[in-house]
Order: structure tokens, then C-alpha cells, then sequence
């Protein structure tokens, strides 16, 4: 999945971050910390959220490649589970379309 994100999409970095090793070989991996933007080609991707089907409102993307609206995502990960009830810190969740984490 990394993979296709990083063939599809192209990225705005930290001017803090050293890229040499991408500038020598393309297939290596940026730092998903150091990605500041991520820009996606209106011609070649679905605009629509999987979540509410709609164009995309401040669309997110997970590190899947997968493009939620923001409100979706927001709403997705204050969904009650039994898991997260006693777990006041910082939530995370998988992919509500793959899994992936």
C-alpha cells in the first residue's frame, strides 16, 4: 500500500528533512513525519468519500492512500467502541476501508 501511495501522489516535504537517499533511488520511502502536503491528481483520482460518498470536505488522507472528508473522520474516530470508553489519551483506529493502521 505504501507502495501505491507513493507512485500516485506526489508530496510536499519539510525543508528540514534530508532526502538524499530519494534523490538517488525513487522507490525509497519518505518519512511519513516529514510529509507536510500531499497532492493528488484531480484527473487520475476518485474524489469521493468512501465514508459519505460525497466530494470530499478538507479532505485527509490515511497512510493506506485511502481520502476521507475531515468531518467523517472526525466522527469516525469519536465512535463509541468498548475498547476505547477507559482510554482517555490520545485514539487511534485502522482504515474503516482496508484495516490498515
Amino acid at each position: 500500500k505504501a507502495r501505491y501511495v507513493h507512485a500516485n501522489y506526489r508530496f510536499v516535504v519539510s525543508p528540514e528533512g534530508s532526502y538524499a537517499t530519494q534523490a538517488v533511488d525513487a522507490d525509497e520511502h519518505l518519512q511519513w513525519g516529514d510529509v507536510l502536503q500531499i497532492l493528488a491528481s484531480a484527473e487520475s483520482q476518485a474524489t469521493s468519500c468512501p465514508i459519505c460518498l460525497s466530494e470530499p470536505v478538507a479532505p485527509r488522507m490515511a497512510k493506506c492512500g485511502h481520502i476521507f472528508c475531515l468531518p467523517c473522520l472526525i466522527r469516525f474516530m469519536s465512535a463509541s467502541d468498548d475498547d476505547a470508553k477507559n482510554n482517555r489519551g490520545a485514539r487511534w483506529k485502522k482504515c474503516p476501508i482496508c484495516e490498515d493502521s
